[in-house]
């Protein structure tokens, strides 16, 4: 039981990854493995370390921090929205993640796993197993939805799918805070 629950904490807290790889891939930024490795190590480091230290950590730091997560992700999806960057001029730009980008994105993706890796400790899961799943499914994840993005990117009619990608990320925030209360 305690390895399903593993891989369905491990799926969630990547979820956030899946929506992030899939707008990078709409606009043609290249997700390379080393960036995809970063991004992992640090949510598997954060979720690994969150878990471990369950028992030291209160309720009200696991708001706060699931409330930091959500923020993140609706004021992203919103710059996303209004900023007045053409497509070509973002893909020449960001053509790939530079490591200090990726490290950038590693740790703001890293604290949303922070709420559910305290819970996967006071379920008794293993801090070893709940942080390698989660790097696991984090490769996963951006990779599979980078390539997706990518793919979906060529056809024109497709590319409203990047802003669409971005309300989805504020719509994400909006129902995480709103579960918090």
């Amino acid at each position: 039981m305690s390895f399903l629950l593993c891989i369905l904490i491990s799926i969630a807290v990547n979820l956030d990854n899946f929506l992030i790889g899939i707008n990078l891939g709409l606009k043609k930024r290249r997700l390379t493995l080393t960036s995809n490795i970063m991004i992992a190590a640090m949510t598997s480091l954060a979720t690994f370390l969150s878990s471990f230290a369950t028992w030291l950590i209160s309720d009200e730091v696991l708001k706060l921090s699931n409330i930091f997560g959500a923020l993140f992700l609706i004021l992203f999806g919103a710059f996303c929205l209004i900023r007045k960057e053409s497509d070509e001029e973002i893909t020449e730009k960001y053509k790939e993640l530079t490591l200090k980008k990726s490290i950038l994105l590693g740790l703001v993706l890293s604290i949303n796993s922070i709420p559910p890796a305290f819970s996967a400790g006071m379920l008794d899961i293993s801090p070893p197993a709940i942080g390698a799943c989660t790097g696991f499914f984090s490769i996963l994840c951006m990779s599979v939805s980078n390539k997706f993005g990518t793919f979906f990117g060529k056809y024109k009619v497709l590319r409203l799918l990047t802003p669409i990608s971005y309300i989805l990320l504020i719509i994400t925030g909006i129902i995480e805070i709103l579960l918090i209360f």
